[in-house]
C-alpha cells in the first residue's frame, strides 16, 4: 500500500515540464469545485425533489441536514490529524469515494424507503433517518474532507506566494460555485433529478483516478521547490515567513490568536448561510418578491471576488487582524441591511456589498491564517478542528434564524445576536499580536 501512494508513482512531480506547485495550484481548485455537491448551494438544487420524493416537509428535511453537518463537524478533527498522517492524496480519493456511493443512494432513496419500511413502524421516522445519514456522508465527503484537503495541500506547496495563489484560487472556485447551480438545475430540467445525482456520482467516481494522479502531499517529498520555484512580488515587507516550531492543534487551541480568528470564521459560516437560506423570507418580510430576493447573489459574487483576490495577495504583505476587522464591519452591514431592508431601499445595495466582502475575504482567512501563526508541520489537524467549527456554524445558522423568527416574527433578534458577537470579536481582534 506504501508504494502503491508513494508521490513518485505513477510520475515524478520533479520530472513535469512546469514546476508542479502551479499544478497543485489547478488540481486544488478542481478538488474543490467537486465538493459543490456537498456545498448548501448543490444540495440546495435537489431540496423540492427531495421533499416530494421522502414525503417530508421543509421543516423536517431542514432539521435532516441539520443533523447530518452537525455530525460531520463532529469528525472533522479526526480526519485533519489523519491528512497530517497519510497526506492528503489518499483521503482525496476515499472522499470522492465515499461521494460517489453517496450521490447514487441519494439518488435511490425513495426505493431504499420502500424497499425497508416493512420492517419498520410507518410514519416519517425512516425516510428522515434514511436522508439524515445519507445528508451526513455527503456533507462529511464533499463539504468536510474534499474542501479541506484540497485547501490544505495548496498552502503545504506555497509558502512566499501563498497569498496570490489563494487568490487566484478563490477567483476560480467562486465562478466554479456561482455558475454550479445553474448547471444542476438545467441537468434536472432535462433529465430529471436521480439521473442528474446518478451523473455528478459518475463525475466524483473519476475524480477518484485524477486524484491519484496528480494531488501530491508536499513539494518535500515530491523533490520540488515550493512557490512554483520563484517568489514573485519579491519584496522585504512580506509576512510570509513560518513559525520557527510547528505548532499542535493543541498547542494551537490554547493560544488567544487561534481563538480569535476561528470564532470569526464559524460566526460567518453561522450568518452567511443563515441568510442564504431564509433569503427568500427576508425578501418577503420586507414586502420584495422572491424573485427580487435572489437578484443579489450576482452582483455580491463580483464584490466577492474582488475582496478574495485583493484579500489574498495583500495578506503576503499586512497583518491578518486588518482582514479579519474587515470582515466583522462586512458582517455588521449585512446584518443592519437585513434588519432595515424594508424601511431604507439603500439596505438592498448595502446587502450586496455587506455579503460580497464576508464571503470574499471569509475564503482568505480559513486558507492563510493558520499556516501563518502555526506552522504546517500539523497543519491538517489544526484546518480540520477549526472547519468543524466553521461547518458547525453553518449547520446551526438557520435553526437559530428560524428559532428568533418564531418568536417574533422578525429576524431583528438574530441579527443584533450577531452584531454583538461582532463587536466582541472586534475587541479581541485589537489584542491579537503578530509578528
Amino acid at each position: 500500500m506504501k508504494n502503491l501512494f508513494n508521490q513518485h508513482l505513477p510520475f515524478s512531480p520533479a520530472t513535469f515540464p512546469i514546476n508542479y506547485s502551479w499544478v497543485i495550484l489547478l488540481v486544488g481548485i478542481i478538488g474543490v469545485i467537486m465538493s459543490i455537491p456537498g456545498q448548501t448551494m448543490g444540495v440546495s438544487v435537489f431540496t423540492d425533489s427531495l421533499l416530494t420524493a421522502l414525503s417530508l416537509e421543509r421543516l423536517e428535511l431542514s432539521n435532516a441536514y441539520l443533523i447530518g453537518t452537525l455530525l460531520s463537524a463532529t469528525l472533522l478533527p479526526k480526519v485533519g490529524r489523519l491528512y497530517d498522517k497519510y497526506g492528503g492524496r489518499i483521503l482525496a480519493m476515499l472522499a470522492a469515494g465515499l461521494m460517489t456511493i453517496t450521490l447514487l443512494l441519494i439518488a435511490s432513496c425513495e426505493g431504499i424507503v420502500q424497499a425497508i419500511s416493512p420492517f419498520f413502524a410507518s410514519g416519517k421516522i425512516l425516510p428522515f433517518v434514511v436522508i439524515t445519514l445519507l445528508f451526513f456522508m455527503l456533507r462529511f465527503s464533499g463539504q468536510g474532507v474534499l474542501t479541506m484537503v484540497s485547501r490544505t495541500m495548496l498552502m503545504k506547496w506555497f509558502i512566499e506566494n501563498r497569498g496570490f495563489a489563494n487568490g487566484l484560487s478563490g477567483v476560480a472556485v467562486a465562478f466554479g460555485f456561482s455558475i454550479a447551480p445553474g448547471i444542476f438545475n438545467g441537468m434536472i430540467e432535462e433529465i430529471g433529478w436521480q439521473l442528474t445525482l446518478q451523473r455528478l456520482g459518475l463525475v466524483a467516481f473519476g475524480f477518484v483516478f485524477f486524484a491519484y494522479l496528480f494531488f501530491r502531499d508536499t513539494p518535500e517529498s515530491s523533490n520540488c521547490e515550493p512557490d512554483g520555484g520563484k517568489i514573485l512580488f519579491p519584496s522585504e515587507h512580506k509576512k510570509t515567513s513560518l513559525p520557527d516550531q510547528a505548532a499542535t492543534v493543541s498547542q494551537a487551541r490554547k493560544t488567544f490568536t487561534f481563538w480569535t480568528f476561528n470564532l470569526t470564521i464559524a460566526l460567518m459560516g453561522l450568518y452567511y448561510t443563515a441568510i442564504t437560506f431564509h433569503i427568500a423570507d427576508i425578501f418577503e418580510k420586507a414586502n420584495m418578491s422572491r424573485s427580487v430576493a435572489f437578484t443579489i447573489f450576482v452582483p455580491s459574487a463580483f464584490i466577492s471576488l474582488f475582496c478574495n483576490f485583493f484579500g489574498s495577495w495583500i495578506s503576503d504583505y499586512i497583518q491578518l487582524k486588518y482582514l479579519l476587522f474587515a470582515e466583522l464591519i462586512g458582517i455588521l452591514i449585512s446584518a443592519f441591511a437585513v434588519m432595515y431592508l424594508a424601511t431604507y431601499p439603500i439596505c438592498y445595495y448595502l446587502l450586496i456589498v455587506g455579503n460580497g466582502i464576508v464571503t470574499g475575504l471569509n475564503g482568505v482567512l480559513a486558507s492563510v491564517s493558520w499556516p501563518r501563526f502555526f506552522g504546517l508541520g500539523h497543519l491538517g489537524a489544526i484546518t480540520g478542528y477549526a472547519m468543524s467549527w466553521n461547518v458547525g456554524g453553518s449547520a446551526l445558522g438557520p435553526a437559530l434564524f428560524s428559532f428568533f423568527e418564531r418568536q417574533s416574527g422578525t429576524y431583528e433578534w438574530a441579527c443584533w445576536i450577531v452584531i454583538g458577537i461582532v463587536l466582541v470579536l472586534m475587541m479581541m481582534g485589537r489584542m491579537v499580536r503578530e509578528n
